[in-house]
């Protein structure tokens, strides 16, 4: 079941990708990035440094992070870890706006990632996240 949430998932990233990249007589009057499912291990985080760099140096009207910033076994979902994404994602100079994935609390539950209450660790993320109606 999980690959086909993923194949879904993926799915919608190529269809917003591809209406991106439609050229369009005012196409720079709005653009946005996309990106998820990124910094599983120390490899990816320090791509996703690189990756928030070069988005800096482009003028989006937002950027998303659907979710799934660690993985969804073996990675602890410990507060540090939050704070530390939390920290990552002010760097960008573009509006931000995190959607939390099931990696990030409802995987939380199983052993590997410490066996804690998801809805305490999703309560944990919307009040670190969501401190305020803007992004």
């Amino acid at each position: 079941m999980r690959w086909l949430t993923r194949a879904i998932g993926g799915l919608a990233t190529l269809i917003c990708l591809s209406a991106c990249t439609t050229s369009t007589p005012h196409s720079r009057d709005f653009s946005f990035a996309f990106l998820a499912d990124t910094q599983y291990n120390a490899r990816e985080e320090f791509a996703f440094s690189n990756m928030l760099s070069a988005l800096n140096k482009e003028q989006f009207s937002f950027i998303v992070h659907g979710g799934d910033f660690k993985s969804g076994s073996n990675a602890p979902c410990e507060d540090a870890l939050y704070t530390r994404r939390l920290e990552e994602y002010k760097q960008s100079e573009n509006p931000f706006i995190f959607i939390p994935g099931d990696n990030d609390w409802v995987d939380c539950q199983r052993a590997s990632n410490g066996a804690q209450d998801p809805l305490e660790r999703l309560a944990k993320l919307r009040m670190l996240f969501y401190t305020s109606e803007e992004s």
